[in-house]
């Protein structure tokens, strides 16, 4: 569905990707791995339309998103949750999902409709719907951040750090849920610092280094190389 090729991105004179390639087929789940400034945020800037790249390009069923801005990303059907989830605090929880669907041209029943099957996803956003956004929790916020993301109807949700920040049985309601979306159908190209949970949840891997893809493989299969244990999963 989504492939990325052979992208380079320069910020001023840093070489921050050096020609990545990467596929995201329909369905899965694909992780990408690697340290803090390996370029795996940049790599998701980049896809959304917020960050230009010098060379490469970047295709959603083999049409080039090069060029576009990000509201035409985003109606193109590829949504991001940014690092550190973005919520607009002095909004409602409310307020805050209906302007996930702004790039929408459909009708406010079928927004109305939508809202309920996230709703439906998060019940603890119905409870909080008319707090403001800046009152919830980390783990609640982050669940706001998820249904705002998914309210734009994404063919593809893109997702940068989510368990960041959160007490790890949060973490594992956020990859919990991640997974459930991902069962009903939803495409998830994820970034995670911790590559334990991410492999457990994804299909296929890619760590990056500096820029480069270092390695890929199915996720399963990744987790058992040496190299990869004792790198990212802390395994001696």
């Amino acid at each position: 569905m989504l492939e990325v090729r052979d992208l380079h991105v320069y910020y001023g004179g840093i070489h921050a990707l050096h020609g990545i390639s990467l596929r995201v087929p329909d369905g899965q789940i694909v992780a990408l791995l690697g340290a803090n400034g390996a370029g795996k945020s940049t790599t998701l800037r980049t896809i959304a339309g917020i960050v230009k790249p010098s060379e490469g390009d970047v295709l959603l069923d083999g049409e080039s998103l090069i060029g576009l801005r990000s509201f035409e990303v985003v109606r193109r059907g590829i949504a991001m949750v940014p690092e550190g989830r973005r919520v607009f605090t002095n909004l409602t929880v409310l307020e805050n999902l209906r302007l996930g669907a702004y790039a929408r041209r459909d009708s406010n029943q079928v927004i109305q409709r939508d809202l309920q099957e996230i709703f439906n996803l998060f019940p603890r956003l119905e409870e909080r719907k008319k707090q403001s956004a800046g009152t919830l929790s980390g783990g609640e916020q982050q669940m706001l951040a998820l249904g705002r993301a998914l309210m734009s109807k994404p063919r593809i949700l893109m997702i940068d750090e989510p368990s960041l920040g959160l007490a790890p049985v949060l973490a594992q309601d956020v990859f919990e849920k991640l997974k459930e979306l991902n069962q009903a159908g939803q495409t998830i190209l994820l970034i995670e610092q911790n590559a334990r949970a991410a492999m457990s949840i994804a299909n296929y891997a890619y760590i990056l280094e500096t820029g480069n893809i270092v390695l890929e493989g199915p996720a399963a299969e990744l987790a058992q190389q040496d190299e990869v244990r004792k790198s990212y999963l802390g395994v001696h």
